[in-house]
């Protein structure tokens, strides 16, 4: 029998293999396999808040940019000129059009070419666009889809609704600038390190463990997962509470994974997110932001006095980094000679549990 039954029984759930974090061919096919046919968050609507707001991404190589044109709908465009292939757009801002750093070829909000120096004869009559992908608005949320052939996000996701409509989390319409955070371990590390509060205690014992109680991970769905942290008070009223919103709403934060690699935290009257995406096997990038039903919200930490802008992002900061350089270490393990797949806690980690069969599910390995 494998000394690994023998330890842990087998009756618990198992990790995936150390092969899924540290594999280049695993990491290849979860660009083509998952990010190039997934709901991938970009951000919330409230980032694009004027007619002609861009910003541009880069979507595990796939170059995004997402545009409100001039009558504020929100579209996504492949960021790619038409002519030769250059990327356009490299950042944010406002714009009627984009130009083509190459040779200026011209796009308008609706990703029509409008110029194209010197050849406007030779491309009279053509119909010259630049890929319109699939875009989506959840619970405020902006999620993005490259297949063509994508399915409608919004029925996965009707469990979560049932949880969330209470919040109202689209009038959550103040957002904060959102930040962008390297990390030198595979992006599944990042997402399950947050889509489990086991760890709290260990790795948060001065930040967030004198705050929370256990958490616990109800049942998930398919493609999302839900852990609840019980905090050991409840927050105070914040300005512009729906009705409805009861003591565990005040009291418990909630932490919402949607697969593949969106982790969305609510907690009182404040959301943090962000997304994770793969830079190779072995790195990733995290990107996201912080919205609040109202810019005179506390910033509080459990029970503790309101916090300035200053010390609460100081908090956070120290929070994060706690994160990363453990996230780091499991990387670094995980090219262990004898490293393995361990238990699931049931209780704890059932989240991770979910998500690793949705990656083999996606995979087909």
């Amino acid at each position: 029998m494998n000394a690994d039954n023998l330890l842990y029984g087998q009756t618990l759930p198992r990790a995936l293999a150390p092969k899924y974090y540290t594999s280049p061919g695993v990491a290849e096919d979860e660009v083509e396999k998952i990010f190039r046919r997934e709901w991938l968050c970009v951000g919330r609507s409230t980032d694009w808040p004027a007619p002609y707001d861009y910003r541009a991404f880069d979507l595990a190589g796939e170059p995004v940019v997402v545009w409100r044109s001039r009558n504020g709908d929100l579209q996504a465009f492949e960021n790619v000129c038409r002519h030769r292939m250059a990327v356009i757009a490299s950042d944010g801002g406002n714009a009627r059009t984009l130009s083509c750093p190459y040779h200026k070829w011209t796009y308008d909000s609706t990703g029509a070419l409008r110029g194209a120096p010197g050849v406007a004869d030779e491309l009279e009559g053509l119909s010259i666009c630049l890929p319109r992908l699939a875009l989506e608005q959840w619970q405020g949320f902006v999620f993005v889809n490259v297949d063509a052939n994508a399915k409608p996000l919004a029925p996965r996701l009707t469990g979560l609704d049932e949880l969330l409509n209470v919040y109202r989390l689209a009038e959550f319409e103040w957002s904060t600038q959102n930040t962008t955070r390297q990390c030198k371990a595979n992006w599944k590390i990042v997402a399950e390190n947050a889509y489990e509060g086991y760890h709290i205690t260990a790795v948060h014992p001065d930040t967030l463990a004198p705050y929370v109680s256990r958490q616990a991970s109800p049942p998930p769905g398919e493609y999302w997962s839900v852990s609840y942290e019980p905090r050991k008070s409840e927050f105070p009223p914040c300005p512009g509470d729906p009705p409805g919103l009861g003591t565990r709403e005040r009291t418990d934060a909630y932490t919402i994974g949607i697969f593949p690699s969106t982790i969305i935290n609510v907690d009182g009257d404040t959301i943090n997110w962000f997304s994770t995406l793969p830079q190779g096997a072995d790195a990733s990038t995290m990107f996201g932001g912080m919205s609040k039903r109202s810019p005179a919200g506390p910033r509080r930490i459990g029970d503790t006095a309101e916090l300035s802008e200053a010390e609460f992002q100081s908090w956070a900061g120290e929070l994060v980094l706690e994160d990363v350089l453990i996230c780091e270490s499991i990387q670094r393990g995980m090219q262990g000679a004898y490293a393995s797949g361990g238990p699931l806690i049931a209780e704890q980690e059932g989240s991770l549990a979910a998500f690793h069969s949705y990656i083999k599910n996606q995979l087909g390995y």
